[in-house]
């Protein structure tokens, strides 16, 4: 038609401005095709291990090298401190941190005002807050004015069976919640080793995982929408409680993993899987770790639905594989996969009681079976892991043997993290710097621009 203009989509023009503004000093310019040193984010996909990384080369960041700025040392005793709060919570509401938590004074907020109000407080006055769940996961070597803990808020689980769709508190128990989820035969995909005051809130700042990762991923792949409370003491939401959702900025990965460093988590919402009637689990021990990565790799390739493949040694290798099904699937399996098959045996991956450091590796797959060669004789070490997905969890009892590890990982490209280590010990939590570590620290800045949410607990600056 004469005349006829194709107008503008209107949300594109009018994006939310504030979001814009945030990745606009954190990236500081657009890529373009002509320029080299820029790089382009593919689209979200589900890729374990950095195995689509085609090289090493670190991440640059933009034109502004300015680190994160410094918080403001608050030089109060404990005792102004628990008085300065008293105009905010009642005396039952604020107690001594518990022996292991690295604070002074640990906070129970009971609504999401008060939060607020909190973080406003610790802003004007400079203190540092640390969100906390059980504190099962701190590894940090810093030492924080308060502990919070949401564990209190008076918040409830919003959950759609029809829609496979829950929102939860992140206070709320972990092993409670996947009870009440249980009862109607859908589950959160997630089963990391907990302990009784696991929260959903520290499992997803830690990013914690377990032998479910095989099949689901981690909990980037599961999270729809976050709650937070930023750093400019504001409720923000991110996502949305529809599987499919395409508009604005995937701000919830940058929570996932943060360790409570951009903001404190309010709530968490699901995208739920449904809970098997059946499952068959059975193990194939070997002598030889060659065999055993056969093995492997045939329990991943079994026309069945396989929720996990595990390979473990202690001390001896075993594969563990744990399928959906009833009793008919044990045919197909015993037909594909050779060896002394072992029915039923459920296996335990909780840490080495007696362990001192426990660590998270991820390599690429091809260099997995070369690295459990080069540290697979090292006393006292015991590890499980995930083949297909190429990481595995290492459990070592000598410093010493540390540093032989790192060297192992890092000549393959691989990365490394320090979960647990015995206080006071000034091993980082990264022993291998990560890429793109200055990016991370201007993100920071961004969500977080006073610097009191757990500052330096992923590293200097961080």
């Amino acid at each position: 038609m004469r005349g006829f203009r194709r107008l503008p989509n209107w949300r594109t023009r009018h994006r939310d401005r504030k979001a814009r503004d945030i990745f606009a000093h954190v990236l500081q310019r657009r890529p373009t095709a002509d320029d080299e040193s820029s790089y382009r984010f593919q689209s979200a996909k589900f890729a374990e291990s950095r195995q689509d990384l085609p090289h090493r080369r670190p991440l640059r960041g933009g034109k502004n090298k300015k680190d994160h700025q410094p918080r403001r040392v608050a030089v109060i005793s404990r005792e102004k401190l628990e008085n300065s709060l008293l105009s905010i919570f009642n005396s039952e509401e604020i107690q001594t941190a518990k022996k292991g938590i690295p604070a002074r004074l640990a906070v129970f907020p009971k609504s999401r005002d008060q939060l607020c109000e909190l973080v406003t407080f610790a802003t004007a006055n400079g203190f540092t807050l640390i969100p906390l769940g059980s504190g099962s996961r701190l590894a940090g070597n810093g030492k924080y004015d308060l502990a919070v803990t949401t564990s209190h808020l008076d918040e409830q689980i919003e959950h759609s069976p029809a829609d496979m769709v829950a929102t939860i508190p992140a206070g709320a128990s972990f092993s409670l919640t996947q009870s009440s989820l249980q009862k109607h035969g859908q589950r959160i995909p997630l089963d990391p080793q907990v302990e009784d005051g696991s929260t959903i809130g520290g499992i997803v700042s830690a990013n914690a995982w377990g032998p479910l990762r095989h099949r689901f991923g981690t909990a980037k792949n599961s999270i729809l929408a976050t709650t937070i409370v930023n750093g400019e003491c504001k409720i923000v939401k991110a996502g949305a409680k529809v599987v499919k959702n395409v508009s604005g900025y995937d701000l919830n990965k940058l929570y996932i993993g943060a360790r409570g460093s951009l903001g404190i988590l309010l709530d968490v919402t699901f995208r739920l899987q449904p809970l098997p009637e059946k499952v068959q689990i059975f193990s194939v021990p070997h002598d030889s770790l060659d065999d055993a990565f056969q093995t492997a790799s045939a329990g991943s390739r079994l026309p069945l639905m396989v929720e996990t493949v595990v390979l473990r040694k202690s001390p001896d290798w075993e594969v563990t594989i744990k399928i959906a099904g009833s009793e008919e699937v044990r045919k197909t399996v015993e037909d594909a996969i050779p060896g002394d098959i072992s029915w039923g045996r459920e296996v335990n991956y909780s840490e080495n009681s007696d362990s001192l450091y426990d660590i998270n590796i991820s390599v690429p797959k091809s260099y997995l079976k070369s690295f459990f060669k080069s540290v697979g004789d090292l006393d006292g070490l015991s590890l499980w892991s995930l083949p297909e997905v190429g990481i595995c969890r290492l459990n070592l009892k000598d410093a010493g043997q540390l540093q032989q590890i790192t060297i192992c990982v890092e000549s393959g490209g691989g990365f490394m993290e320090v979960e647990r280590k015995p206080e006071g010990s000034d091993i980082p939590r990264w022993p291998i710097a990560p890429h793109g570590l200055n990016w991370m620290r201007q993100i920071k800045s961004a969500f977080d621009p006073h610097g009191i949410f757990a500052p330096g607990i992923l590293g200097k600056g961080l």
